[in-house]
């Protein structure tokens, strides 16, 4: 038992939570940076875009877990 969550079990329940954090951080960055690029009619070349898409994906992957 580890009440305090002081042990492995807490560790890597912080670190999981800290990645989760992040990746939530990360996602909104990029989110706003594609916003940003459109509302200045100033899209991002393909693959970008692309490559925008797989990492969202992955991040999103990162958040929920799964």
């Amino acid at each position: 038992a580890d009440p305090g969550g002081r042990g492995l079990r807490g560790l890597l329940r912080r670190s999981v939570m800290q990645d989760r954090e992040l990746a939530l951080r990360i996602a909104l960055l990029l989110s706003a940076l594609e916003s940003w690029a459109f509302s200045v009619q100033k899209p991002m070349p393909d693959h970008t875009l692309d490559e925008l898409t797989e990492v969202m994906d992955d991040l999103r992957r990162i958040i929920l877990g799964g």
